[in-house]
């Protein structure tokens, strides 16, 4: 294993975050259905400005990222009115949201899949990753390396 980690320490944030997402999420995100993404969790001392996706089992991997348009808090009644952006249905979402009052909402725009998705078991025997039931933020030499290894356009990024 490397001596260095994706994640950031206080002083590295790049404003980019790993989420992890169900694998079932991959095709509406590839097929551009998504345009916000629930969470019942985020960042509180900086805005993100990309998101990378890492999909759980069976892929269990890094397949795409996102850029972070807009990122706000609203009342959970008020996020059941978004299920469509979401590509979620209701009862999904009213079961994710179970008792929390309010949901996070991250309205994200293109979706940019890797040319070559990185595996759970690179990024956890090179850089010490375990997947989150939050968020992972990345340090700018993390945001880099998934970069780099995913292929992604550092024109977009």
């Amino acid at each position: 294993m490397s001596d260095f980690s994706l994640k950031a320490g206080s002083s590295d944030n790049s404003r980019s975050i790993i989420l992890s997402f169900h694998a079932r999420w991959v095709e509406p995100l590839r097929e551009q259905k998504c345009s916000v993404v629930f969470r019942k969790r985020g960042p509180k001392k900086f805005t993100p400005a990309m998101i990378y996706v890492y999909a759980a089992r069976p892929i269990s991997a890094v397949v795409a990222r996102m850029p972070v348009l807009e990122y706000y808090y609203v009342a959970t009644g008020e996020a059941l009115k978004m299920v469509k952006k979401g590509a979620i249905t209701r009862e999904e979402l009213t079961s994710y949201a179970s008792r929390w009052d309010q949901l996070l909402i991250y309205k994200i725009g293109k979706v940019e899949f890797a040319s070559e998705p990185v595996s759970r078991g690179t990024l956890s025997s090179d850089y010490g990753f375990a997947p989150s039931q939050t968020y992972i933020p990345l340090s700018h030499d993390g945001k880099s390396i998934l970069d780099r290894l995913a292929g992604f356009d550092r024109s977009s990024s």
